[in-house]
């Protein structure tokens, strides 16, 4: 074989070589890409399945705990009512009208014209004071440090009790009366005497009320 027929084989062997790997080579891409898409797709897949990062702790609002108000219960001021035992007369003669005493049923007590009852001017022994309990000082005109005045007549019977008490005046009306009537009830007194015998009799007095800021 000569030279040239060498190469002509050798050209020929090339070409067919050539031409069947231009005809393998879409076989082999077939192949091969599914072999890449799996990659791909577990990749992919593997994407999804991986659990996202945690958030960043966000920073709690700190609630500011609010207290509640400590309820100041106001700081009571120490009183001391003053009682001024006003005893000017009422009436030159006993007095003459239904006094309302009577309880109405068996065993009631009843006080008249008979029974003696006198003006202090009209009395030989006026009554003197035994016991006289101090009134109750309104809690509201306390908080407002409200002061006043109550002038009230009273009877006292031949047994020292006071029996009725009747408001004359008060300054401011509508908030000392009732502590006033309350404590004069159980005020206790020697009676009045006329001629040495105990006698009921009226007398008028009034209680000054003041608050002691000290």
């Amino acid at each position: 074989m000569t030279d040239f027929n060498r190469t002509v084989a050798a050209l020929m062997s090339a070409l067919i070589i050539t031409t069947v790997l231009i005809f393998l080579m879409p076989v082999l891409l077939r192949f091969s890409a599914p072999a890449k898409r799996d990659k791909l797709g577990e990749a992919v897949q593997l994407a999804d399945y991986r659990k996202p990062p945690p958030p960043p702790p966000k920073k709690e609002e700190m609630k500011k705990e609010v207290k509640p108000k400590e309820q100041v219960q106001p700081k009571l001021k120490s009183f001391m009512p003053k009682m001024n035992l006003d005893t000017s007369g009422l009436a030159s003669a006993p007095f003459q009208f239904d006094l309302g005493l009577s309880t109405g049923g068996e065993g009631g007590v009843g006080l008249s014209l008979s029974a003696g009852i006198f003006d202090e001017s009209r009395v030989d022994a006026k009554p003197v004071a035994l016991f006289r309990t101090k009134p109750v000082y309104p809690s509201a005109a306390m908080a407002k440090n409200i002061t006043g005045k109550v002038r009230f007549k009273m009877l006292v019977d031949a047994d020292g009790m006071v029996k009725t008490v009747e408001i004359l005046d008060a300054q401011p009306q509508g908030i000392f009366e009732e502590a006033t009537i309350q404590a004069v009830q159980q005020w206790r007194f020697q009676p009045a005497k006329v001629k040495g015998t105990p006698v009921a009799c009226w007398c008028q007095s009034s209680i000054k009320y003041e608050l002691d800021m000290d």
